[in-house]
């Protein structure tokens, strides 16, 4: 029996960023995946966006049966307005990248004057399909957008998998969890080739949790009294959620900006609203006014103000926040947030500190999802560095006699105690 003749052409996303394209050919029956474009080098002025070269479709384009899409973002994606034009067959894709395609291509449509017909198979995250009888095994994948999926051609010698870009995360929300079983199913059938994106292959250690912004901005909203401003990539939908659930939890207003009116963020906000679908889940109470954004910083202060009252006031926070950043505790370690709570709570409670471990330690456990342990080392070792390698001057206006050459540090109780009263005593703190 003869068996087929295999080619895989990359027609572009071959070391730059962006522009992911490629064309695999089983005998006469060509299948594209990904057709996206890249934002140009600053000297290229007056250039938009940067396309794949279609010449080698288009001489071909009798043979091509279908275009598949593996998630919502522009690098895969992006080109399509202009490929349909020249090679117009069946785009295949999962339900929230068609309904982001199906929006793209209207708006091109609209702003340049032309018009076309196409033809958008939505297809199931787990599906099973057969286009020009190949089979083609579509499976989830963990991306920064939801909808994102991996595919695997099924061919005489093996499997052809094209994973895209992904991260293996196990505690990822539903809309963004990864079919681990179905992929470890289609390697157990035998791959002949395994295709994967990445922008920082060669970089060492894990992407996950670091891919996680939470912890590395919450302090920031719990000190922050005014507006804060994030700057993030419009399509990362995962960075997205998260900011907005911190917006949620301290009782913040959003105002979205982005290069206009379609940008990704706001394009599945629409969907989300227009279907129903809990693509962003964000609160309609969290949403601010673009254009009277100056009464929510006012609704704002008067909302912290509140907030505040329960917990300590805001200028402890910050007297608190400024002060270990003083003291030398990087910012962006689990112990600085730690530490910032520990204080806070023997400022307002003295007798805490006395139970460190049955009452401070499990209180803030529970406050931050972690457990006692985690915050007992994570305070051990922002305490660490702060005595070896902190503001020398500081710890001794702090804690005396005790900072002396070779003084092995303080426990972490004796730490919280002497910061939380010397703070009471500076500052005259009083917490209400």
């Amino acid at each position: 029996m003869k068996k087929s003749i295999i080619k895989l052409m990359p027609i572009g996303g071959q070391a730059e960023n962006g522009k992911s394209m490629y064309c695999l050919e089983i005998d006469d029956n060509w299948f594209i995946i990904d057709a996206g474009y890249r934002f140009p080098e600053v000297d290229k002025l007056g250039v938009d966006v940067i396309i794949p070269n279609f010449d080698y479709l288009k001489d071909n384009k009798n043979k091509i049966k279908a275009i598949f899409i593996t998630h919502g973002h522009d690098d895969v994606m992006g080109a399509l307005p202009y490929l349909l034009q020249e090679v117009n067959v069946p785009v295949y894709t999962t339900d929230l990248t068609a309904d982001l395609i199906d929006q793209l291509l209207q708006r091109y449509m609209r702003h340049s004057h032309v018009s076309y017909k196409y033809k958008i198979k939505r297809v199931n995250m787990n599906a099973t399909i057969k286009v020009a009888g190949v089979e083609v095994d579509f499976f989830p994948i963990t991306h920064s957008i939801p909808g994102s999926v991996g595919l695997a051609f099924l061919t005489d010698y093996g499997y052809i998998v094209y994973s895209s870009e992904f991260i293996i995360d196990f505690g990822a929300p539903e809309r963004f969890r990864c079919n681990i079983q179905k992929m470890m199913e289609i390697g157990k059938k035998g791959v002949l080739a395994l295709l994967c994106e990445s922008s920082y292959s060669k970089n060492d250690g894990y992407t996950s949790p670091n891919h996680k912004l939470t912890a590395k901005i919450e302090s920031i909203f719990e000190d922050a009294s005014g507006r804060i401003i994030i700057s993030s990539y419009a399509q990362n939908a995962f960075r997205t959620q998260e900011i907005a659930q911190l917006a949620k939890k301290y009782n913040r207003k959003i105002c979205f900006y982005g290069r206009d009116k379609y940008d990704n963020t706001n394009s599945l906000m629409r969907i989300a609203k227009n279907k129903k679908k809990p693509i962003l889940d964000i609160h309609p109470a969290c949403i601010g006014d673009n254009n009277d954004i100056q009464k929510n910083e006012k609704a704002l202060h008067g909302r912290s103000k509140r907030m505040c009252s329960m917990c300590g006031t805001n200028d402890v926070r910050r007297q608190i926040s400024f002060l270990v950043r003083n003291l030398g505790v990087p910012a962006h370690i689990k112990g600085c947030r730690y530490m910032k709570y520990a204080i806070l709570m023997a400022i307002e409670d003295c007798n805490r500190i006395n139970y460190i471990t049955k009452l401070l330690y499990p209180e803030i456990a529970k406050k931050c999802k972690t457990t006692t342990s985690s915050v007992e080392r994570a305070i051990r070792h922002a305490i660490d560095i702060v005595w070896i390698k902190g503001n020398q001057e500081l710890l001794k206006e702090i804690f005396g006699t005790f900072v002396m050459e070779g003084q092995e540090r303080p426990t972490n109780s004796q730490f919280i105690a002497a910061v939380a009263d010397w703070m009471r005593l500076e500052h005259q703190i009083k917490v209400s």
